[in-house]
């Protein structure tokens, strides 16, 4: 009878057991199986200064490539001036389209015509010297092809002699001593006679060296002006004209206005600015991206922006030739970006 209550109890209990992991197992699988949400992240803010939004001009080609933002216009007129106090000679004319290095003006002075005959004095000592070195080296030609010529014969009758040398040295006639003494005699009348022809083709470069120079020279001296010379700093167009010729100015007095056709002023703020410095870059006009001007940028002034990351330059760009006339209306918001290069 005991064993028999034992084994009611025992089945009794299981059987309570397996209810109860029934009633509560779907409650603990729901707990476990609730949705996880889902949130977006925020987005990194862009540096300043870099433009990578794709509203920017022309930022459609690649997104990825680094941009600044800034304001271009043209720069100020060139005033030029008179180095020295004189008499006018020769001016531009209003309105002239000049190229840089052409000559705009010439002044006429005492100290002006003094310079050049003090440098045609000079330049006359150069060429006079270099005549005299000619004339020298021709000298010298001369006397090296007769002692050339002298040691060619030589060196002909010293092989006839050294062959019968030689001859008589395999028929055990001479001597190993006096073969060796006749055949050092002969190398050392050959290295003689390589010496004199080396020689003399140093004496020939260097008259068609010194002959180039005073072609040079003579060049030079053509060249030299009586007159003060005033050239174009820049392409551009001669703008208001302030002398007349015949005029006696005062040094520094102005003579005249160049407005500059290829050369724009540039402000800038971003970083990595100092990497554009001597760089072929591309600007872009900000109302008109069909509109692009490439050069080569200049920083002229650069700092660090107060109290924030960053940086300023001021720079001109010298723009490439047979771009747009830029001599007028060239102004406004522009971006940059390197030209040919993806990223700095």
């Amino acid at each position: 009878m005991v064993h028999r209550k034992i084994l009611i109890l025992f089945l009794g209990s299981m059987v309570a057991a397996a209810l109860l992991f029934l009633v509560f197992s779907p409650l603990s699988i729901k707990s476990v199986t609730r949705p996880v949400s889902c949130r977006n992240e925020p987005q990194q803010s862009l540096k300043p200064g870099i433009l990578q939004n794709e509203s920017s001009p022309g930022n459609h080609d690649n997104p990825h490539e680094k941009r600044w933002e800034g304001t271009v216009s043209l720069r100020q007129d060139f005033i030029l001036t008179a180095p020295q106090g004189g008499e006018v000679v020769s001016l531009a004319k209003a309105g002239d389209r000049v190229t840089a290095g052409v000559i705009l003006a010439e002044i006429a002075n005492e100290q002006s015509r003094k310079a050049a005959h003090e440098q045609q004095g000079a330049l006359d000592r150069e060429i006079s010297m270099a005549d005299q070195s000619i004339e020298i080296a021709r000298q010298d030609i001369t006397n090296l092809n007769r002692e050339i010529d002298q040691l060619k014969d030589t060196v002909k009758d010293k092989e006839y002699s050294f062959a019968d040398a030689e001859r008589e040295y395999r028929q055990e006639l001479m001597g190993e001593a006096a073969f060796i003494e006749k055949k050092d005699e002969l190398d050392r009348l050959k290295r003689n006679l390589e010496s004199r022809e080396s020689m003399l083709r140093c004496k020939y470069e260097n008259i068609a060296s010194l002959q180039k120079e005073i072609i040079k020279l003579q060049s030079s001296a053509k060249q030299i002006s009586q007159n003060l010379i005033i050239k174009a700093p820049c392409d551009g167009v001669v703008g208001e004209v302030l002398a007349r010729v015949g005029e006696k100015v005062n040094e520094q007095a102005m003579l005249m206005k160049l407005t500059p056709c290829n050369v724009v002023s540039l402000k800038l703020q971003g970083e990595s600015l100092l990497g554009l410095d001597g760089k072929k870059i591309l600007l872009t006009m900000h109302n008109a991206p069909d509109k692009k001007f490439s050069g080569i940028m200049k920083i002229a002034d650069f700092s660090f922006l107060p109290g924030q990351r960053g940086e300023r330059a001021d720079a001109e760009v010298i723009l490439d030739q047979g771009q747009a006339d830029l001599s007028r209306g060239f102004r406004g918001k522009v971006v940059v970006s390197l030209q040919g290069s993806g990223n700095l």
